[in-house]
């Protein structure tokens, strides 16, 4: 099951990386300025970031309490963006300000969550600490994405848009490679246990 659970963040953070980019070079967006839907992935993209919750699964299912309030911000911050892309799509024209109840508290929440993890991972994995190295970046782009949302009115939208454009797409990239990481990491705790296991018996 934990396999499963790993693809599943595998595959969501692919396409929750891949849209963004598919709508700048298929569609012709521009990130964030909110759009007619007209795409098929526009109807599902909500879907995307919510398939990564299944890779802090595996994490709280193998430390428990040690990673608890850290999973729990990032489930929240991954269902406040995957509102953000539902609200956009099944609520156009609302005139409500979905980028900032949703896109711009879900970053913080992200960049929070990821940080925590970080430090919860590095204390609970001792020398397996990959996975603490990509909540790091995780931590790091998305506070570069805040620092560049502050900068929109300084920078040209020449450089501003391309930075921002690559930034969310490393954010489900980034998950992706959380959700392969998980996989490594599950197959290493099973080896383990069952190493364990034979000891005991031979003991």
């Amino acid at each position: 099951m934990q396999k499963v659970l790993g693809w599943f963040c595998v595959i969501g953070g692919l396409l929750w990386g891949i849209k963004p980019l598919y709508d700048a070079l298929v569609n012709g967006r521009r990130l964030n300025q909110g759009y007619i839907p007209s795409d098929p992935t526009d109807y599902i993209s909500f879907i995307f970031p919510l398939l990564c919750i299944s890779g802090l699964l595996v994490i709280y299912k193998l430390y428990k309490s040690a990673v608890k309030g850290s999973v729990i911000i990032l489930i929240v911050s991954i269902v406040l963006s995957a509102a953000f892309s539902f609200f956009e799509i099944y609520f156009y024209g609302s005139g409500l300000p979905f980028g900032l109840i949703f896109l711009f508290t879900g970053t913080i929440s992200m960049t929070i969550g990821s940080l925590y993890l970080y430090l919860q991972l590095k204390k609970a994995m001792a020398t397996r600490d990959i996975l603490s190295l990509t909540s790091l970046v995780l931590f790091i782009d998305n506070l570069l994405i805040i620092v560049l949302g502050f900068l929109s009115e300084v920078l040209p939208k020449e450089i501003n848009d391309p930075l921002m454009l690559i930034l969310m797409i490393f954010v489900g990239f980034i998950w992706a490679v959380f959700g392969f990481w998980t996989l490594k990491l599950d197959k290493h705790y099973t080896v383990k246990k069952s190493n364990n296991f034979k000891d005991s018996h031979q003991s």
